[in-house]
């Protein structure tokens, strides 16, 4: 998929200065996805990363859950392709404050973060961001889906927490630490053709 055109990136631009205009509403297909794929984020960072956190901080635990979120968006990206029954789709995460430098957000995404972590400061709603673009005669769906610090996260992302110390010998250029509950972690990204989800649709309600 091309990168995200100039029209994308002033549209984030318009929500930052005008947080209260309309946005296109998103397929609620898309909006079903998006809700399932967080869900599937969350199952899977419960069953592999918790467990990790429930002994002593090691170099070992360490390495086993960066490589879990290293590998996450491959996953998650297999994984909606079988729920869709089409390859047209890509899940990948974006932050601002990176672990895996691999996560970090970049032009109009790095926009889309900033614009998000201000309307957070400011305590305004924040909802999944939709915007479509076209390639090449295709449309494609761009579902942004916020990501918010919990509770849960605190024991890798807290600078007082007990694997701290680990992380920062693992990760010296780590730029995760310090963050607090309820603050913005990122944002899963989902880019899909419209006609992928037009297919899954069709076929749900086929058979409901």
């Amino acid at each position: 998929m091309k990168k995200i055109a100039l029209s994308f990136l002033l549209w984030v631009l318009v929500l930052a200065l005008w947080p209260g205009l309309p946005q296109a509403e998103p397929p609620q297909g898309l909006v079903l996805i998006g809700q399932k794929t967080e869900q599937e984020f969350q199952r899977r960072f419960e069953e592999n990363v918790l467990p990790l956190l429930k002994g002593s901080p090691s170099p070992a635990s360490i390495y086993a859950a960066s490589k879990f979120f290293m590998n996450l968006p491959f996953d998650l990206t297999y994984w909606l392709q079988d729920l869709l029954g089409d390859y047209r789709v890509r899940v990948r995460f974006v932050a601002l404050n990176y672990r895996d430098i691999g996560h970090l957000a970049s032009g109009a995404f790095e926009d889309v973060l900033w614009t998000l972590k201000f309307n957070v400061s400011r305590g305004r709603v924040i909802k999944p961001l939709f915007f479509e673009e076209e390639d090449r005669g295709q449309v494609w769906y761009i579902y942004v889906v916020p990501l918010f610090v919990q509770k849960k996260c605190l024991p890798c992302h807290d600078p007082g927490a007990p694997y701290a110390e680990e992380i920062r010998k693992a990760f010296p250029e780590d730029r995760a630490l310090g963050l607090k509950e309820g603050e913005l972690r990122g944002a899963i990204v989902i880019e899909m053709a419209r006609g992928a989800l037009n297919r899954f649709v069709s076929r749900v309600s086929r058979n409901p």
